[in-house]
């Protein structure tokens, strides 16, 4: 007898799907970079679909299609109504929609705004309560859920699987310092020259080690990596191992993230085109004036919004002091003519 769970799931006709992969790749409003290094390195003649879809502003014309299309010499369209998925081309998400595939083709499925998704009417997450949130779910909510394809919870699944075939821990990856220090990103070349008093340049910046002034290491190019949530460390290959090493500027870099190290470097730029200088060297002392003038800047702008912030309620206050004398004079009290037989007598209480 076919189980009620059964029915209800619809049965997967070949037919709604293409006879190529087709691959669907998702990021957030911040992700044309990723984007870009996808394509750069993918080939032309793959043999598969792909479908981007990216976190839009729902009332701008998205420029992503135009973008990507200078960076891989596939085809880059827009997902149109009734488009025809083919091989070896890219489909982009249109803003404000959702996409959904059948008999081969795309279909668009415009966002409809209800109270249930209506994010005025949502409590504002910030990310580290969401993650706590999601992951009291996933573990103590939809793990203890019955599956309607397992007929039961996926731990009792995980806990059934476990006693038939062992937990088999060895192909478990340890989120170990080894592990992490392969997740670091490393620079555009991936190596750095070892300087005698130096040490290495990675990013802008020079970073040291004592193992460095050896005569058997400097001098050596060496794989490096950096932290890009604190710019004060970066990591050296050296003699087989990972070598970590301190920033020069270390207390003027300690803290900053990667994105907040670009942007200080855009702007020293920036700094050095109006005075007419081609190329300084960045040490300590340099980027400890440059960041000083940096906060005077940023002490004044977030002055300037305070100062526009207030800007209407001194404007109420002026409006309201500028309004006619007379409307608010009272009358000279020397002009007042009171009836004394209209004043009322009261007995004096002993």
């Amino acid at each position: 007898m076919e189980s009620t769970a059964a029915r209800m799931i619809p049965p997967l006709l070949p037919s709604e799907f293409p006879s190529f992969p087709l691959v669907g790749i998702g990021a957030s409003a911040g992700g044309l970079e990723a984007f870009t290094h996808l394509l750069a390195h993918l080939p032309a003649t793959s043999g598969m679909a792909y479908v981007l879809v990216q976190h839009l502003d729902p009332t701008h014309k998205s420029l992503l299609t135009d973008l990507l299309t200078r960076t891989t010499p596939m085809d880059v369209r827009e997902a149109r109504e009734g488009m025809e998925v083919c091989a070896n081309h890219i489909y982009i998400i249109a803003p404000n929609t959702d996409l959904t595939l059948k008999q081969n083709r795309l279909h668009k499925v415009p966002r409809q705004m209800t109270d249930e998704v209506d994010p005025k009417r949502l409590a504002v997450w910030t990310l580290d309560v969401f993650a706590r949130r999601l992951t009291e779910y996933c573990q103590e909510v939809y793990d203890q859920m019955e599956h309607r394809a397992l007929f039961q919870s996926p731990r009792e699944a995980f806990l059934q699987g476990s006693l038939r075939a062992g937990k088999r821990t060895h192909t478990l990856i340890p989120y170990s310092e080894a592990f992490l220090i392969q997740t670091r990103p490393t620079t555009r070349l991936g190596v750095a020259k070892i300087h005698q008093s130096r040490g290495i340049t990675v990013n802008g910046l020079q970073y040291w080690h004592d193992c460095m002034r050896l005569p058997t290491v400097f001098g050596q190019t060496v794989h490096v990596r950096y932290e890009p949530y604190n710019m004060g460390f970066a990591y050296a290959y050296i003699d087989g191992q990972w070598v970590e090493c301190i920033a020069e500027a270390f207390l003027q870099v300690h803290g900053r993230s990667e994105h907040e190290w670009n942007l200080i470097l855009e702007e020293l730029r920036e700094h050095q085109r109006q005075h007419q200088l081609k190329r300084v060297t960045l040490n300590g002392p340099r980027l400890a004036e440059f960041l000083r003038e940096l906060e005077k800047d940023e002490a004044w702008l977030l002055q300037r919004q305070r100062d526009l912030e207030e800007q209407p309620q001194r404007e109420a206050l002026l409006l309201s002091g500028s309004l006619p004398i007379q409307e608010t004079r009272q009358t000279d009290p020397s002009s007042i003519e009171v009836d004394l037989s209209t004043i009322p007598h009261y007995e004096v209480y002993h």
